[in-house]
């Protein structure tokens, strides 16, 4: 059976980073400013400028936090040779026939890098869903902001992962 692990690229993680330091250094320097404007200007536009900043550092750091629990719980593809299974955080979220793959790409871009994957047309239920519809469709949500062409976008696997899952399924 083969198993491969998700990993965060330093580099890609050093630029989430940079960003979300923009993000939180402006939030908190508003929050700052808030603090020493006068109590009556507070009175009228204090809790929107509060919450303006709170804002600012949340969109800042929350990038950064789900990277951190990326390399804590890394997606995991398993593979026995019939079908692959995509666990999210050790949770089986959902299986898929290597007959029904139709092809299978590595994906680099600014926001990430991964394995997209075709399935095969018409769509018959080729997706088995192990997990609740509810954290599926969050998950097809999200990859599909990250990756729009392709059916089913396995994040934050590298280019070597890539190889040795193509070579696996043509393989066999």
């Amino acid at each position: 059976m083969l198993i491969l692990r998700s990993s965060i690229n330093s580099a890609f993680k050093g630029d989430t980073l940079r960003k979300g330091a923009y993000f939180t250094l402006s939030g908190g320097c508003l929050f700052l400013i808030v603090a020493f404007l006068p109590f009556s200007f507070l009175s009228i536009f204090g809790l929107p400028l509060f919450l303006a900043s709170c804002f600012l550092i949340a969109q800042g750091l929350v990038p950064y936090r789900r990277l951190l629990l990326e390399e804590i719980y890394p997606n995991e593809i398993h593979f026995n040779g019939q079908e692959l299974y995509f666990l999210q955080r050790k949770s089986p979220l959902f299986k898929l026939k290597k007959e029904d793959i139709d092809s299978i790409a590595f994906v680099e871009n600014k926001k990430s890098y991964g394995i997209a994957l075709q399935i095969k047309r018409p769509l018959n239920n080729q997706v088995i869903v192990l997990t609740t519809k509810g954290h599926f469709v969050r998950y097809l949500m999200r990859s599909k902001r990250l990756d729009q062409t392709s059916d089913l976008y396995l994040p934050f696997f590298t280019k070597h992962s890539y190889q040795e899952l193509s070579l696996n399924l043509q393989n066999l």
